[in-house]
């Protein structure tokens, strides 16, 4: 009976994480440029140093970007599915790491409560349903962190699993080779902190013995070393300071000598964003997570050594991260990626604590995850139908969830109102990735028809962009399957539309208003009429040609 509620809950999460995946737009300015990225990694071969439209990109080291290519390849074709397959598959592999934990700390029905609430969180949802590296961050950091939680969770008495240092090496350099130092810092401040918190000066000590040390020295080592190789010290002043420093301080520090997309230093946010962000964050959790903490605070003083580690491990886990970078100037919600796991497994504790869940409890609950199949079913053949119509059918099939838990509300059995109110969660995020949901969600932020139409109108002719944003560059490159030549200055677009042959230009409104008051521009600018571009008010395709 036990095995069957697995396999229940396990096929109702299945069927949940992979909807959304056929989703064939892309949203930006993220989705665009990662897969744009990945694109030109296995079409031109840059598996060491990720480039953008043929220049190098060093925001980030090349570990996501290469999974994706590889992925490309195996399924024999560039495609935003495919590449979306690959951030499910880290959220499964982050899901998966949450569970393990959370079953050696407090058994069975702990660890799929902790991976429930970890998979209701909007932003896990969001992040592991799109193609963007962070979910990549967040699984190496929660199985580094993990393997570190189960040490601590060995009883005195049990003998040291010498597995456990070298699997810790090996996710933190999967996490630096993701998104470089920053990864690691999070890794190690978590770490350092619990190891002075709980005494345990042990674990550092068999973490940076020979054989785990050398399992992160080497494959970090060997990255760094072949980005010297291609590109010297601006590469690696770009990567670590600005990608660093510059980020923490928001200040772009120069370096002459070479050409590529610089750090986007993004917008600087109060030293309370995460707190202002925290229900966008975790959705129906909010509210339980501060209860958590404190009741996993005061578990603390009572618990036997093993627990007490393990929850100053989880109390650290889920909030150092947040304090050490609301001091950066540079936030982004992204960044506590790796504390959900923590998150979730300190409410599942406190939910476990507070209610009885007893075989019935524990069957009823799996068979209320089992109302994601339909929802899951309308995700996958959503596309043949209009967004309103999904809506609708979404409504109906959600009738009998809101009814059971509004009725358990009613007679006063809040416990009883748990389980069909999750799966309404689920199934309400489930839906959320419908592709002609998302398409209505992020109409303003897809160029999906722009960058086609300027495929189809072009050819094979000569196509370039003129300063574009990442959104612009990484859709129209993407949907093109070529490499695009950006051009910065006005006398760059000069050269190239002085060209006997007709050539195409893709640039904003603004950047076209300023070059037809240049007068050396006269003639050479022609707007060509696309019903797309038209539909758009801040982008434009011009040729040299009046006749092209």
């Amino acid at each position: 009976m036990r095995h069957a509620r697995s396999v229940l809950l396990l096929a109702a999460v299945a069927a949940a994480m992979a909807t959304g995946v056929n989703q064939s737009r892309l949203f930006g300015p993220d989705e665009p440029r990662e897969a744009e990225i990945a694109r030109e990694t296995l079409r031109e071969g840059h598996w060491i140093v990720p480039r953008l439209c043929g220049l190098p990109f060093l925001e980030k080291p090349p570990l996501y970007y290469d999974l994706v290519a590889l992925a490309y390849a195996a399924a024999g074709g560039v495609s935003a599915p495919v590449a979306r397959a690959v951030s499910v598959l880290l959220g499964a592999v982050m899901l998966a790491a949450t569970f393990l934990l959370a079953r050696r700390w407090r058994g069975e029905r702990a660890a799929w409560l902790a991976l429930l609430v970890l998979l209701t969180m909007p932003r896990f949802w969001n992040y592991s349903h799109r193609i963007l590296l962070d979910i990549g961050v967040g699984a190496f950091c929660s199985c580094a962190l993990a393997c570190l939680g189960a040490e601590m969770l060995r009883r005195p008495e049990e003998p040291a699993n010498a597995l456990l240092p070298a699997l810790f090496a090996l996710f933190s350099a999967g996490a630096f080779l993701t998104k470089g130092a920053v990864a690691v810092f999070t890794v190690a401040l978590v770490a350092l902190a619990s190891c002075a918190a709980t005494r345990r000066w042990d674990l550092p000590r068999r973490c940076v013995s020979p054989v785990p040390l050398l399992l992160f020295i080497v494959p970090a080592g060997v990255w760094v070393a072949l980005l010297y190789r291609e590109g010297g010290m601006p590469y690696l002043h770009e990567h670590f300071v600005n990608n660093l420093l510059g980020r923490f301080l928001q200040v772009h520090f120069e370096f002459a000598g070479t050409r590529f997309h610089h750090t986007d230093l993004g917008r600087q946010m109060p030293w309370h964003y995460y707190l202002t962000t925290l229900p966008e964050t975790l959705g129906p959790w909010t509210a339980l997570l501060p209860l958590a903490a404190w009741g996993a605070i005061a578990a603390v003083r009572r618990g036997t050594r093993g627990d007490r580690h393990f929850l100053i491990l989880l109390l650290i886990w889920a909030f150092l991260p947040a304090v050490a970078f609301s001091f950066s100037a540079i936030k982004e919600r992204s960044y506590l990626l790796p504390s959900y796991a923590a998150m979730a497994m300190l409410v599942a504790g406190w939910l476990l604590d507070r209610t009885a869940v007893g075989e019935e409890t524990a069957w009823r609950g799996a068979a209320w995850m089992g109302a994601v199949f339909p929802f899951a079913a309308l995700s996958l053949v959503s596309p043949l139908l209009p967004a309103r119509l999904v809506l609708a059918i979404a409504a109906l099939l959600a009738l009998a969830p809101a009814a059971a838990a509004g009725a358990a509300l009613a007679r006063r059995r809040p416990s009883s109102a748990f389980f069909p109110a999750l799966s309404l969660v689920l199934c309400a995020l489930v839906v959320s990735s419908a592709p002609p949901v998302s398409a209505a969600r992020y109409r303003k932020r897809c160029l999906f028809d722009l960058a086609r139409e300027a495929r189809e109108i072009v050819g094979d002719r000569a196509l370039y962009l003129y300063r574009p944003g990442d959104n612009l560059r990484g859709s129209v490159a993407f949907y093109a399957d070529r490499t695009l030549r950006e051009l910065d200055r006005p006398e760059e677009l000069k050269a190239a539309f002085g060209k006997p042959e007709t050539v195409f230009a893709i640039l904003e409104q603004g950047a076209l208003d300023a070059l037809r008051g240049d007068p050396s521009f006269s003639g050479l600018l022609h707007r060509v009429p696309a019903p797309a571009f038209e539909a758009d008010p801040d982008n434009r395709l011009i040729a040299n040609r009046a006749d092209w």
